[in-house]
């Protein structure tokens, strides 16, 4: 096992990081049981898993556990308004990743998202944008093919999904309709 599994969890009232799980010693399937005992700790916390590669058998894992509380995303991240579709867990793509770590960034420079870990915010530094697509630095200049692509920087996108979960859960909130009083 080469590339890390991160779980970041954030606090939806502040904002702010409050526990982080990494391990590289896991399936994602054995993983994903670790991250299913920390959302039901955390109140059945709202779960964004990242569906490409190894993260469809971390999304199978979940589904077949049976949570509920699990992102499904828009049928179209750039519309206002849209409906969800029956898909699990969110796909990073070239474009896909620019939106999360530009939402991410700007939480951060905004203080929506408070995040105190000196790792994670290191990472962050660690990401290039060549004119094209978002990659991590090491993940070009690695000479160890298993270390090489999408294995590195795998804290920012843990972060940047609980980033986003807080965003999508007020979303959600404000699309449920509230009973008038009587």
């Amino acid at each position: 096992m080469s590339s890390n599994s991160v779980a970041s969890f954030a606090r939806k009232s502040t904002g702010e990081k409050i526990c982080q799980m990494t391990t590289n010693q896991m399936f994602p399937s054995e993983f994903a049981s670790y991250v299913l005992a920390l959302c039901k700790w955390f109140n059945n916390a709202y779960l964004i898993p990242e569906r490409n590669g190894p993260g469809g058998e971390f999304v199978k894992r979940v589904l077949d556990e049976g949570y509920a509380n699990i992102y499904h995303p828009p049928d179209n991240e750039l519309r206002s308004v849209s409906r969800r579709t029956k898909d699990v867990g969110f796909w990073t793509d070239k474009d896909s990743k620019k939106l999360l770590f530009a939402d991410y960034r700007n939480a951060l420079m905004n203080g929506t998202f408070v995040n105190r870990s000196e790792a994670a915010l290191t990472e962050c530094g660690q990401y290039v944008f060549d004119g094209n697509k978002i990659e991590h630095s090491r993940a070009k200049a690695t000479p160890d093919p298993s270390s090489s692509g999408e294995n590195h920087g795998d804290i920012v996108v843990a972060d940047s999904l609980a980033c986003r979960g807080i965003a999508d859960v007020a979303k959600l909130e404000a699309e449920v309709p509230v009973e008038p009083p009587a």
